[in-house]
């Protein structure tokens, strides 16, 4: 399970770092922001199994009641500090800090990398949680929003990327593995589908569409939202 904080959370914005990052050969402005979250340390299991249960323990004799865990507020020992963490790869993640009134004008920003995680154990249950976010999906407008947020609580999101969805393999071999049984070497992909759904007429797969009937049935195809350009952004920011 990737390590994600699906809504809003606290946390402090410790550093905002402009700079140019190399995209080919232009030249693109970038961020790296570093944040810092404090809170339970049941923050640890998001990052590691079984990391909690390595600095933290239940208190002596606490009862346990059916479908509630058990808390965890005792450290093991006091000689670890801030330590880091390490994290399998995090790119392409997306980060949505609250800016304006509403989610139209919050500072969205795709394809982060998130990584230099360190983890700072308290006793009683609390942990304090560092991490840092680059990305170059930013303009100036952005670049200024989180720069007056420097040292101040904010509202962040961190969401992993979306699978991606699995491509189709649309070749002859492909349909004739998926299709021994028919055998014929020579047909082409119309007599092979055709072999395989049991189609009467043979060659004939013809298919009347009137040009004007484009909402009957199965034919309207739903357009995904287009992703508000950076011009349409930088506007609800201001």
């Amino acid at each position: 399970m990737p390590f994600e904080l699906k809504t809003s959370t606290a946390a402090k914005l410790t550093s905002v770092t402009p700079r140019i990052e190399k995209h080919g050969d232009s030249d693109v402005p970038a961020v790296s922001l570093g944040i810092k979250i404090t809170g339970p340390n049941t923050l640890l299991d998001l990052l590691a199994p079984g990391l909690r249960d390595v600095l933290y323990m239940k208190p002596e004799g606490q009862e346990e009641l059916p479908g509630i865990e058990f808390t965890t507020p005792l450290l093991r020992t006091r000689a670890v500090e801030k330590f880091k963490v390490k994290m399998a790869d995090m790119a392409g993640w997306r980060v949505i800090v609250d800016h304006g009134i509403d989610d139209d004008s919050a500072i969205d920003l795709h394809d982060c990398k998130v990584d230099k995680f360190s983890v700072e154990p308290f006793e009683g249950g609390s942990i304090e949680l560092a991490f840092r976010i680059g990305s170059s999906d930013v303009d100036s407008t952005y670049i200024g929003a989180l720069a007056m947020k420097l040292g101040s609580e904010v509202q962040i999101q961190l969401h992993a990327p979306e699978k991606a969805a699995d491509v189709i393999d649309g070749s002859m071999d492909a349909f004739r593995r998926d299709y021994p049984d028919l055998g014929d070497e020579d047909q082409d992909a119309g007599g092979l589908f055709a072999a395989a759904h049991g189609d009467p007429g043979g060659d004939d797969l013809s298919l009347d569409l009137d040009a004007d009937a484009n909402t009957g049935p199965g034919l309207a195809e739903e357009r995904p939202a287009a992703r508000r350009t950076r011009k349409a952004t930088s506007e609800a920011v201001e």
